[in-house]
């Protein structure tokens, strides 16, 4: 049985002409063509399409997320491992800016929309010892109610340098990683030492004197998050939906108007209660 006859039979014959709204249900496209599955309550009820081609200028990403997505964080603690070569969440306790990203329980930072995100660090290390230390620095990944794990790959080594002349030794450590993430998914910095006593992420206060010698003060951990890319579309976005010649038969999806939370139509759970199902 097509699609159409699922529908109320009382629009086999209607034609709909202009935009509607609806929302998506499924985005695993077999074909990889992002087309979608969508529910178009003021056309088809609650019934769920067949795959909806796209009609757009891109195909498949954006460059820009709706509701624009951002994120910068620092720490002004010192920090220490508990123990030598015990991984240990890295802490963030400042936001500099921030919309759609978010620190959970002071090390987790979640975003709020699905996408390739770019997310930078930089730590600032030092060493009291007068023998040179090794840190490891690696993230994971994790889902809010779920759980994490390391991320394959992304552990990085430093050596950190021995004091010298009474001073300590000081490195500043720093790289990217591009990493595709789901809403409400979180990045854990964590790093590790061979000597938790004499290595510290530590941040510094600013030096006033002498003057001019004046230095502002100095960050433990800094942490930036920017989009990349985004898919035109998720499960419980909201899209355009117009149809060729009017005929209910042949939806196309024009773009992207809101996340599920922002779609002003109905919530995707809603839907599934009442008997839509995905």
């Amino acid at each position: 049985m097509s699609f159409v006859d699922t529908v109320n039979r009382a629009n086999h014959d209607k034609r709909f002409y202009g935009i509607y709204r609806g929302v998506v249900v499924d985005t695993a496209d077999p074909l990889k063509k992002n087309r979608l599955k969508i529910v178009v309550p003021q056309v088809t009820g609650n019934a769920v399409t067949d795959w909806v081609w796209p009609c757009l200028a891109t195909a498949g990403v954006s460059n820009s997320f709706p509701n624009g997505v951002y994120g910068s964080f620092q720490s002004f603690y010192t920090q220490n491992t508990p123990a030598d070569k015990t991984g240990t969440a890295m802490t963030l306790d400042v936001v500099d800016a921030a919309n759609g990203v978010t620190i959970v329980d002071s090390s987790k930072i979640m975003v709020n929309q699905a996408g390739l995100y770019n997310i930078q660090w930089s730590g600032q290390f030092q060493n009291t010892d007068t023998q040179l230390h090794d840190v490891t620095i690696w993230i994971r990944k994790g889902n809010d109610g779920g759980t994490s794990e390391d991320v394959v790959g992304s552990a990085g080594y430093i050596s950190i340098p021995n004091s010298h002349g009474g001073v300590s030794g000081h490195t500043i450590a720093g790289w990217n990683y591009l990493i595709n993430l789901q809403k409400n998914d979180y990045i854990q910095f964590y790093w590790l030492t061979d000597n938790s006593i004499k290595v510290t992420l530590q941040t510094y206060p600013a030096v006033t004197t002498p003057t001019p010698a004046i230095t502002p003060s100095t960050a433990s951990l800094i942490v930036t998050v920017t989009p990349v890319s985004t898919p035109l579309s998720a499960a419980g976005n909201g899209v355009w939906v117009m149809y060729e010649g009017g005929d209910p038969n042949f939806p196309v999806w024009m773009g992207v108007f809101g996340t599920g939370v922002d779609a002003p139509i109905f919530a995707l759970s809603d839907y599934i209660m009442d008997g839509g199902g995905v």
